[in-house]
């Protein structure tokens, strides 16, 4: 008798039973703590004094570990198959990467990852929380689609930039950005951008009271001869003009009743030259050369620099101009990127150039770190190695009889001869490709002042002995940490940012005298007559402030600016001068009773 009827019975109720047995149930419970984790911290760092490293950092580390764990916990789930496990996770690495190259460059990969990922995780997981699990399709495709509506939704969004705490200011893909409406009202009105530098025009020269250029005559912050009314509730400080400008974070230099800074207009970086009474445009000189990023957008970083009837601009992308201060032509321009075998920065090159005697130094990093140049002719001087990388300009210092160049970089602080490149002393403080930003400063007759995000701030001792200079650490703390933002020194205090909180440290000791003011990542400017301080906050106000080292003392405040504001303010003749990456305005500061 054949057997053949009964296996074949036997294997049909085998398959009928397995179909009929219930899946077996999800392991749910780790996606959800793992999700809840994330949230809870995620408010939390947004609401925690950090640095800016630091929530780049956690922004970036957080959500990467989020999708390795919670790939590692579906990929290891028995409840689900292995060919479900292997779809699952396809679909989630293959969806990013296709919604990535969908997505705007404003949003990219970062975005995608810091902002969409972890909305998307969490949908799923609250999908099959819903009851998603019931079935093979609806639990695992059904899980797949929810991710759907999350890369669509990036995908049709656009983002304008970030602030200080890495914040996105998210729009809808097409709505078009300030510099965008900017190009379109300057087609309309018959923008002439290239063919303006005017033909005569009388030689400008420095005069007591002018702003040369980055944070003043000596790039300290400092502004002198000049006492203001601080009850600003009665006499206010009065707006003079306000005008749209394209997208960089320079600042302004003034010589006179001139105006130069510098803006992104369209595939162009302008240098501008401007009248300090209207805002209105006298000359521009452009350039063929665009600067984007992420985090910084799009523009110039660096504040052009006045000396001797010459402005001397540096782009972003590094093109460096020699123009005629009172007609905008061309002397000469060089290519620093190119000359020191430099590639162009993560956020492009933001320092000034420097101007010293008959030599123009900028920084490029790269092979050859500092370099310098013949004003007249642009031919090159000499180059210092440095380090690879660095956003601080080169600051001057005059310390034992001698004129020395300071280069705050990657490899720490380097200080060299000016007129020779020579190197005279170096603190190393390694950290490669470590953004440092800020400008050093000389306290006294010896003592060196430095500082960034990974180091805190650094004071140095210097002491000559016969052709050497010998270095000691006079102290060193986090607490001041500046990232962008620089510092002022009056009196023996340092009065600067710490995140973005505003905070008064010893100079003596770089203990802590106090911490408060909640000014996002703004800028600080010292009117050193009165010992008062000028904050321009990270939202656009200004705030006036006691220079006292016992408390945070506000005098006034007001509304100069409506959007993020960076750049540096600058001083002169009494007028206060503010700009960001879409306006710029003039302020009349009431002159004190």
């Amino acid at each position: 008798m054949s057997t053949q009827p009964a296996n074949a019975q036997t294997d049909f109720a085998t398959a009928t039973n397995a179909a009929a047995r219930p899946i077996r149930p999800m392991r749910l419970w780790p996606a959800i703590g793992l999700i809840a984790a994330y949230w809870v911290s995620w408010v939390g760092f947004s609401f925690a004094d950090l640095t800016i490293s630091a929530h780049f950092f956690t922004s970036v580390i957080g959500p990467g570990v989020l999708l390795l764990l919670f790939l590692i916990w579906w990929g290891t789930n028995r409840g689900v198959r292995w060919t479900d496990r292997l779809l699952g996770i396809a679909a989630v690495v293959g969806g990013c990467v296709l919604a990535v190259r969908g997505m705007h460059p404003s949003v990219g990969f970062y975005g995608a990852l810091i902002m969409a990922l972890p909305i998307g995780l969490a949908i799923w997981v609250v999908w099959l929380m819903a009851g998603g699990r019931r079935s093979r399709f609806v639990r695992c495709w059904g899980a797949i689609l929810s991710l759907l509506p999350i890369w669509i939704l990036f995908g049709l969004t656009r983002s304008f930039g970030i602030d200080g705490n890495l914040h996105a200011d998210m729009h809808w893909r097409w709505t078009p950005s300030p510099e965008e409406l900017l190009i379109a009202e300057r087609t309309r009105a018959g923008d002439k951008t290239g063919v303006l530098p005017i033909a005569d025009a009388a030689p400008l020269t420095l005069e007591p009271g002018d702003w040369p250029g980055l944070r003043g005559k000596n790039r300290d912050g400092i502004v002198r001869d000049l006492r203001i009314a601080t009850d600003w509730s009665k006499l206010p400080p009065k707006q003079i003009w306000r005008h749209p400008i394209g997208p960089a974070w320079s600042s302004f230099a003034v010589v006179g009743s001139r105006l130069f800074t510098q803006e992104q207009r369209d595939e162009a970086e302008a240098v501008v030259c401007l009248d300090a009474a209207t805002g209105h445009e006298i000359w521009v000189h452009t350039d063929h050369a665009r600067h984007w990023d992420g985090q910084g957008g799009a523009g110039p970083r660096g504040t052009p620099s006045f000396a001797d009837d010459r402005i001397y601009s540096l782009g972003a992308t590094g093109a460096l101009n020699c123009l005629d201060a009172a007609s905008g032509k061309s002397k000469w321009m060089r290519n620093i990127a190119d000359e020191a075998q430099a590639a162009v920065p993560m956020w492009g090159f933001s320092g000034s150039p420097l101007v010293v005697g008959q030599i123009v130094i900028v920084y490029a990093g790269g092979e050859k770190g500092l370099l310098a140049y013949r004003a007249a002719t642009g031919e090159p001087a000499w180059s210092a190695a440095t380090g690879h990388d660095g956003y601080s300009s080169p600051q001057l210092i005059k310390i034992g009889g001698e004129t020395q160049v300071l280069a705050f970089d990657d490899a720490g602080i380097t200080a060299v001869d000016s007129a020779t490149g020579a190197v005279r002393w170096q603190q190393k403080a390694a950290a490669p490709h470590m953004w440092r930003t800020v400008q050093p400063h000389l306290i006294g007759d010896r003592q060196i002042v430095f500082g960034s995000e990974d180091l805190g701030l650094v004071s140095l001792d210097l002491k000559q002995e016969q052709s050497a200079w010998a270095i000691s650490k006079r102290w060193s703390t986090n607490n001041l940490k500046p990232a962008y933002n620089d510092f002022v020194v009056s009196d023996g205090s340092i009065f600067g940012f710490d995140g973005a909180l505003f905070c008064c440290i010893d100079a003596e000791t770089g203990q802590r005298r106090w911490k408060a003011g909640r000014y996002g990542h703004g800028q600080v400017l010292l009117l050193a007559d009165q010992k008062l301080l000028l904050v321009m906050t990270e939202s656009g106000e200004v705030v006036l402030l006691s220079a006292n080292r016992e408390k945070l003392e506000e005098l006034g405040r007001f509304q100069a600016l409506q959007q993020k504001s960076w750049n540096n303010p600058a001083i002169a003749h009494g007028h206060l001068y503010v700009r960001n990456d879409q306006e710029m305005a003039c302020y009349e500061l009431p002159r004190a009773p």
